[in-house]
């Protein structure tokens, strides 16, 4: 069979700056390429913040948790933090997979993160779900419905989440909406698709019970622009029925 590439192209790639791979889209790829970590920060997301607030005094022991678009691990490691028995983060964008791994095994070899607790998969959301068997207490799906601009991307979605989530388990989410145009700087956000009507359609009150809600706008600005903009947003913490 023949080789895919050269020996020699596979020396120039190896000693060439790093790109980035897969669909990570614009901005979020060069953002994880120069900054790393500190392109979305450490700070956990605002919805799995309330979620842990809210649930303190609960054991995790017993809990697998996935994340879905997990970037360079932000949620993930506080969650490992809060006791959880296991989690499987899915991410596309090389460069924060890199960060992300760099972190892990350095948690782990100081021995606060178990080896073996965290499981890091470099894979495209939709193709992990298609072939996913597994079920998990919590989901966590933050900054990816409003990647997918079509339809029956997000409906195939959203299936295979409920059907991951066993019941009484919940879902925390978070997407932009076409609220607003896409900011010149982050052109490969046109085409945005989500509403909240869709996102309430999409996950029904039929199979889940909706515990938090909010539609406020996010206004900031990324590492590497000077551009403030305006996103509307959905963040929520759903419970599966």
């Amino acid at each position: 069979m023949k080789a895919l590439f050269s020996r020699e192209e596979m020396e120039n790639v190896l000693n060439s700056p790093r790109k980035g791979s897969g669909s990570g889209i614009g901005l979020y790829r060069e953002g994880y390429r120069t900054y790393g970590i500190n392109f979305w920060g450490t700070k956990i997301g605002s919805k799995v913040q309330e979620f842990l607030d809210r649930n303190s005094n609960t054991d995790w022991s017993q809990s697998s948790v996935l994340e879905i678009g997990a970037g360079t691990g932000k949620n993930v490691f506080e969650l490992v933090r809060r006791g959880v028995k296991r989690v499987v983060a899915i991410e596309i964008d090389s460069i924060a997979v890199s960060v992300f791994v760099d972190i892990l095994v350095r948690l782990e070899e100081s021995g606060l993160v178990p080896e073996g607790r965290v499981s890091v998969v470099k894979d495209d959301a939709l193709h992990f779900l298609r072939h996913n068997s597994e079920r998990f207490e919590i989901v966590v799906c933050y900054g990816v419905l409003h990647v997918l601009k079509q339809k029956k991307q997000l409906a195939f979605l959203a299936e295979s989440v409920t059907n991951a989530v066993v019941k009484g388990g919940h879902l925390i989410l978070q997407t932009i909406t076409d609220k607003y145009p896409a900011p010149t700087s982050q052109p490969e956000l046109k085409g945005v698709v989500v509403t909240p009507q869709l996102v309430k359609e999409l996950f029904p009150k039929e199979t889940w019970e909706t515990t938090s809600w909010d539609e406020e706008d996010i206004v900031h600005s990324h590492l590497g622009s000077e551009e403030d903009h305006r996103h509307g947003s959905v963040r929520s913490i759903l419970r599966r029925l």
